[in-house]
């Protein structure tokens, strides 16, 4: 997108992005994709949050959605790691068996 962006900067106004948090999940990546943009006079809007990247507070904000994107995204890691664990202990399978192979106790040799 950024290379499609660059080389035709001078027929787009912006991008459109449905939410922060469906576009990026850590915030460096977004604030760096923010700056290009910048740097080629292309806006970034969001289709469900309003805000204004041209003014300072509107950088606030992306930048504060952007950080609780990332901390949603490491607290739901966080948690599948945890209950992914937990299964794992308790004797459940978390994972598809290699091709050939079966988790089902009733096939001979599962």
């Amino acid at each position: 997108m950024l290379r499609y962006c660059r080389t035709n900067r001078n027929n787009i106004a912006a991008v459109v992005l449905w939410a922060i948090n469906r576009f990026s999940r850590n915030q460096r990546d977004f604030l760096n994709v923010c700056e290009e943009l910048r740097q080629i006079d292309i806006r970034l809007l969001s289709v469900t949050e309003k805000f204004d990247s041209e003014t300072p507070e509107g950088r606030l904000q992306q930048s504060m959605v952007s950080m609780f994107a990332q901390f949603d995204n490491e607290k739901r890691s966080e948690r599948t790691k945890i209950g992914m664990r937990m299964a794992m202990e308790s004797g459940k399978w978390c994972h598809k068996p290699p091709l050939g192979f079966t988790t089902d106790p009733s096939v001979a040799g599962g």
